[in-house]
């Protein structure tokens, strides 16, 4: 589908680009919008970039390399000025958080502080935004997303075939397809929060 230039997918965290791109390559090939890989300068997410221009899509970096202490007040007023707070308001803002989100665990305390966090800041931006025509939805994986990275990490730790088994580990191309069908939604059922996980996947 040729780019929609009215149409915008920002990608954060994207790490190696590994996980995550999978929604960067969907939003931009298949669905035709003009993609934002927000990143610290990788040579990954340089070849993502590379990959969804030779396939037809839009894709371009901007740096995220201010440091979280460094942020000022004015960074933030203009950030919410120019992706929420525009004239026409609207959109989807999908965030992922993990199973510490829900519950603490033994030795976890302070990664559980952070998403319980990051969960309650979705809500008030649902809260706050939702009625501009603004979908927030927190997303938990709750199970090994298989990557080059996490086979080689686990693959020798994990129940033999475990690579092979559709049923024992999420693939970034599911994850993708569960985020577009959360962009989808009508307005009139909007999903708020939603957690993601192997049916092999002990909970």
């Amino acid at each position: 589908m040729s780019p929609n230039s009215n149409s915008i997918c920002v990608v954060s965290g994207l790490g190696n680009a590994s996980g995550t791109a999978a929604t960067a390559r969907l939003f931009a090939v298949t669905l035709g919008y003009r993609v934002a890989l927000v990143s610290r300068p990788r040579k990954d997410v340089e070849d993502l970039k590379k990959e969804i221009i030779a396939s037809g899509g839009v894709a371009e970096i901007f740096s995220s390399n201010i440091p979280f202490m460094e942020i000022k007040e004015s960074d933030i007023k203009l950030s919410v000025q120019l992706n929420m707070a525009g004239e026409e308001v609207g959109g989807t803002l999908i965030m992922t958080g993990a199973t510490s989100a829900w519950r603490g665990q033994h030795s976890f305390g302070a990664f559980a502080a952070g998403k319980h966090g990051l969960r309650a800041i979705s809500q008030s931006i649902a809260r706050e935004y939702g009625p501009q025509g603004v979908h927030v939805a927190f997303v938990v994986i709750d199970g090994t997303i298989l990557t080059k990275r996490t086979a080689i990490m686990f693959g020798a730790r994990k129940e033999e075939g475990w690579l092979q088994d559709p049923r024992r580990a999420l693939t970034g191309d599911m994850i993708a397809k569960t985020y577009q069908f959360l962009h989808e939604q009508p307005p009139g059922a909007w999903t708020l929060e939603m957690d993601l996980r192997p049916s092999q996947e002990k909970f």
